[in-house]
């Protein structure tokens, strides 16, 4: 049994040592922001669109006020009237969030690809906001 286990720990270690370098350059594409630097963007009233990610479920029980929920398996559908959306407001930028940042550096690297070129991603998700005192709305 213990020669399954170090055999599985060495073969995800080679993965992992494969893997990386994509992942980390995937990481080093994507623009990060503050929880400081969207809560001044929102109050300064710029153009932002914060985008959740996150399923309707975590949204609802607590988010940024004024984001809108797309949940990470319906962006790709969904894409299209994200793009003719922000289209007619040309200065939009979209900071994309989830619960801690994974899903959102995967929905902001699909937004990239269709074509938006101002987005980034919270650092830190909806944790991060939260542990920097900022306020969540609850409910949908």
């Amino acid at each position: 049994m213990e020669d399954g286990l170090l055999t599985a720990a060495l073969v995800g270690a080679a993965v992992l040592l494969v893997l990386w370098p994509a992942v980390r350059a995937r990481l080093a594409a994507v623009a990060w922001v503050s929880a400081a630097d969207v809560r001044g963007r929102v109050e300064r009233g710029d153009d932002l669109l914060v985008l959740d990610v996150r399923s309707g479920g975590e949204f609802g029980r607590g988010h940024i006020p004024g984001a809108v929920n797309v949940p990470l398996d319906a962006l790709g559908e969904r894409i299209a009237a994200l793009r003719q959306g922000i289209a007619e407001n040309r200065a939009a930028a979209v900071v994309v969030v989830c619960q801690t940042g994974p899903r959102a550096v995967r929905a902001a690297a699909m937004l990239k690809r269709a074509g938006l070129a101002d987005v980034a991603v919270l650092r830190g998700g909806v944790s991060g906001w939260s542990a920097s005192g900022l306020p969540l709305h609850r409910g949908v």
